[in-house]
């Protein structure tokens, strides 16, 4: 199953930490461009600015073509992030 890794960074590229965050999610889309919304952790404390999605299955990322993944926090303090857009691309399974 996969794992999405992601790691918060300010403006300056340095690590943001999110410990305490009060939501921290992954954005993803689909080729045909629609979106769902899934929980990420922790990949230590917060501190290193990693946050992860492990997929329960493989069925989430369902469709072959190019996808976008983006994390979303919001810390304690009420202020909303959104990270760096990723591209990936899913292959069609071989039979």
């Amino acid at each position: 199953m996969p794992t999405f890794r992601f790691n918060m960074k300010d403006q300056d590229g340095a690590t943001f930490p999110v410990v305490g965050a009060s939501l921290q999610e992954a954005i993803f889309e689909r080729p045909d461009k629609t979106t769902f919304v899934k929980p990420t952790v922790f990949v230590t404390d917060g501190s290193d600015g990693g946050i992860e999605y492990d997929t329960e299955d493989n069925t989430i990322i369902d469709a072959a073509g190019t996808w976008k993944r983006q994390p979303h926090i919001i810390t304690a303090a009420g202020r909303e992030f959104h990270g760096e857009k990723k591209v990936f691309d899913v292959d069609e399974i071989l039979s």
